[in-house]
């Protein structure tokens, strides 16, 4: 090879390197994190939330037929079993008279099956009757045939015929004791027992008859407010057909949504207050009565449901369901509360080489480092962790694709 080739081969790698960029810096990865534990900054913290009627139901008749009564109007008060409307009932008495008829007859008849009719039985009495005085004449007859027939008095033929009469009315009269006897016992077990099974069916043919009759009357399950009617009266309405709203306005509910990472307090919660946009100078305490327990998979958060009683001041401050409010929650954590750790979320934890740590963020850089924690319990919301001071910020998820110092923008959910 020429000094003048390998000169040449020389220059093109040099241009080359000097062309070459330099090595790209890592891009800047989002992470979804949250702050330890600052339950003061919990408590200041206010939620959106809005009115409902603790109970509030859709009413509507069991029945068809015509409307001849619907004495509410929207708005009006109602107590409990209060009348709201009612359904001609005509066709629906005249249905119950008619299965307690059919019950009636069955009865009546499973009653002679099992004892004989009356007058069934005074027929067999008298039938008896007239085959014994039968009886005892052929008795006496064949008595004295027989004294003639020893004296010679009589001829043979007149005692075999005395013999004969007084056989047929010895059988006359057995006969008569039997048809007696069956007539008082009453029928034959297989047909009382299928007559006691009519009877059955006929006794829920009257129930059901009954409950229809009293489905054509529609009342207030509870004390409330009528908050709409939806059919107009003397027309003809079809079974569970909305017919009125009611609602149960002394109690309300409020519901909101809380993020995962601060539904973990909720146990530790020990004052509520609500504020509602239509009376901002008014607070009204509220009370914990359920706390969902899966998560909304769009929005993560848990919907909690707060009660609140109705307070009738003098300035007749009412809260309406639909009423839009703010809602803030004090937390008193127990004294040990951050001794035993805390929880967060299963996907904060980074388990390897039988190592168990989290990804602490620096806010003043934006970096992440590696904390090692002491794993604990599960809990109904994640894990209890030690090793983390409140106020840290943590990676709660993607831990698997961080490295050491590497730059990360927050998505911040509210503090533990």
């Amino acid at each position: 090879m020429t000094r003048r080739y390998f000169s040449l081969i020389l220059l093109a790698v040099v241009v080359l390197l000097g062309c070459e960029e330099p090595p790209a810096s890592k891009a800047v990865r989002p992470v979804r994190a949250m702050r330890i534990g600052d339950t003061g900054e919990f408590s200041r913290r206010s939620l959106p939330g809005q009115a409902s009627a603790a109970e509030e139901v859709n009413l509507a008749f069991r029945v068809s037929g015509p409307l001849i009564e619907l004495p509410v109007e929207v708005g009006q008060e109602v107590q409990a079993a209060d009348i709201l409307g009612q359904i001609d009932p005509a066709d629906f008495q005249i249905a119950l008279e008619d299965a307690n008829a059919r019950l009636d007859r069955a009865e009546q008849t499973l009653l002679g099956m099992r004892t004989g009719r009356p007058e069934d039985i005074r027929l067999a009495e008298k039938d008896l009757a007239a085959a014994e005085a039968d009886f005892n004449k052929a008795e006496a007859e064949f008595e004295r045939q027989t004294q003639l027939l020893a004296n010679n008095a009589t001829s043979q033929s007149e005692y075999d015929r005395s013999e004969a009469d007084f056989k047929v009315a010895d059988s006359a009269v057995e006969s008569a004791q039997e048809n007696l006897a069956k007539i008082r016992s009453g029928a034959r077990v297989e047909d009382i027992a299928a007559k006691e099974a009519e009877i059955r069916s006929l006794n829920s043919a009257v129930e059901k008859a009954k409950n229809q009759l009293n489905y054509t009357t529609l009342k207030a399950p509870f004390d409330g407010t009528i908050a709409a009617t939806f059919v107009e009266n003397f027309q003809t309405v079809q079974a569970n057909q909305l017919i009125v709203r009611l609602l149960d306005k002394s109690s309300i509910e409020v519901t909101i949504s809380l993020p995962e990472q601060s539904v973990r307090l909720i146990q530790f919660v020990k004052k509520i207050d609500c504020v509602f946009d239509a009376f901002p100078d008014k607070t009204f305490s509220g009370t914990i009565k359920e706390v969902a327990t899966e998560a909304s998979s769009s929005t993560r958060t848990y919907p909690v449901t707060i009660a609140i009683e109705q307070q009738h001041a003098d300035d007749g401050v009412t809260i309406l369901p639909g009423m839009a409010c703010s809602v803030a929650g004090q937390v008193e954590l127990p004294e040990e509360g951050f001794i035993k750790g805390v929880e967060v979320p299963e996907t904060a934890i980074l388990d390897q080489a039988n190592k168990k740590s989290v990804w602490i963020v620096d806010e003043s850089t934006g970096t992440v480092s590696r904390q090692e924690v002491t794993v604990g319990e599960l809990t109904p919301y994640g894990i209890r962790i030690e090793g983390v001071d409140v106020g840290q910020v943590i990676v709660t998820a993607g831990v698997h694709y961080l490295q050491p110092g590497q730059q990360v923008r927050l998505m911040l959910d509210d503090a533990v």
